[in-house]
């Protein structure tokens, strides 16, 4: 499969403004031979807490046919973040749209402590995409805890990617710790996360792939936005900056 990590920043709750630039970007992978695009931790609104209950909407909203309609017509499957839009508190979502079928929602299930008081976890289900390859889908905090990778691992994953929103600090720590889980689960681990601002905080960028011996094959910068993107096969990658 050839995936591509879009490493770019959010407006935090400008929903339009995100989807507008999230259209941009796909129409600069148009030509490319991809399998599935796949974007930052809540790309559609950024990671704001404290603003999640007005930034929430359904899976079903009209604003998002427009990722439905380059799915159907490029044969791409893509990976949105959003706030899945509840009777209570928001859940931490991925919409899933593949070319020609239904919307696919997975949502987080587990939440760290300060996620809690703004956040909703989802029930447990199943976290591998509808992909060729069995791939396993982490949202950030889930990367860090063992019973989602074990979770994974027993669903059989032959991949596993995390979209997350972290700073400099902790995609640096996450970068140790899946370098271990790859080599421990002999897995390829691919990590997307944004740049700018996030929780009034720096973004750390670093979007990153891993090989399953436990080495860093590739790891974009703190700060630009970029494209990295991973051939399963051939087990190689490609980079390219992208305009926003």
């Amino acid at each position: 499969m050839q995936i591509a990590l879009v490493q770019i920043g959010s407006r935090s709750g400008d929903i339009e403004w995100n989807i507008q630039q999230h259209h941009r970007v796909l129409n600069q992978l148009r030509d490319l031979d991809l399998d599935l695009i796949i974007f930052p931790e809540l790309s559609l609104c950024n990671y704001e807490p404290t603003i999640a209950s007005s930034c929430a909407i359904k899976m079903n909203d009209a604003r998002l046919e427009v990722f439905q309609t380059y799915a159907n017509d490029s044969k791409t499957s893509i990976a949105v973040g959003l706030l899945s839009k509840m009777q209570t508190k928001p859940m931490i979502s991925v919409l899933f749209f593949q070319a020609h079928h239904s919307r696919r929602i997975f949502s987080k299930q587990y939440l760290h402590a300060d996620e809690l008081e703004f956040f909703t976890p989802a029930e447990k289900a199943s976290v591998i995409l509808p992909m060729p390859q069995k791939t396993a889908l982490a949202i950030c905090y889930e990367l860090s805890v063992d019973a989602h990778m074990e979770q994974a691992a027993a669903q059989r994953m032959e991949l596993y990617i995390a979209t997350v929103a972290k700073t400099v600090s902790g995609i640096e720590s996450a970068k140790q710790r899946l370098c271990m889980q790859a080599k421990k689960y002999n897995v390829p681990i691919l990590v997307v996360n944004s740049i700018g601002y996030c929780e009034g905080k720096p973004a750390g960028g670093g979007s990153m792939i891993i090989a399953p011996n436990g080495e860093v094959m590739a790891m974009l910068s703190q700060d630009q936005a970029e494209v990295l993107i991973y051939d399963s096969q051939q087990q190689s990658h490609s980079t390219m900056t992208i305009e926003i």
